[in-house]
């Protein structure tokens, strides 16, 4: 449950969240074309878990015991779904080359923001209008 200071402190925000926008600590942006990618439950569970934990265009080191206990799935589901969320595009991986100087392997698992770009064509193509265009139409985007 949210302290009252919490509460107070967004509420005097401004519509919007202010210059930099609204504050995104409490939710995770997802493009609607992910759900019309015939993903599995548990690719969609990790991608919505990567998101989260990494932001828009962050990274994620989870060891697999982590995502395992976090996304309550085992580590060869995850293993399996991270492939083919890489396989769509939605994700990159790589070993961390620090990690072994620390006497471990850590995966790094990058979030592709070309996935919004694919999301507005996708708009596009199913309405005729580009997203910005609609939003500036409708007066979303005055200063």
């Amino acid at each position: 449950m949210a302290r009252a200071s919490e509460v107070e402190t967004h509420a005097s925000l401004p519509p919007g969240g202010g210059s930099k926008g609204p504050p995104r600590h409490y939710f995770t942006m997802i493009p609607n074309v992910v759900d019309n990618m015939g993903l599995s439950v548990a690719e969609v569970r990790l991608y919505l878990h990567f998101k989260r934990v990494a932001g828009e265009d962050g990274v994620c080191f989870q060891s697999y015991k982590t995502k395992s206990k976090e996304c309550r799935m085992d580590e060869r589901t995850i293993k399996k779904a991270e492939k083919e969320l890489a396989k769509q595009g939605l994700i990159s991986m790589r070993w961390a080359s620090w990690a072994a100087s620390h006497g471990t392997k850590m995966l790094e698992v990058r979030i592709n923001k070309e996935i919004w770009e694919r999301n507005d064509w996708r708009f596009l193509a199913v309405t005729g209008v580009t997203p910005m265009a609609e939003c500036a139409t409708s007066g979303e985007l005055q200063e």
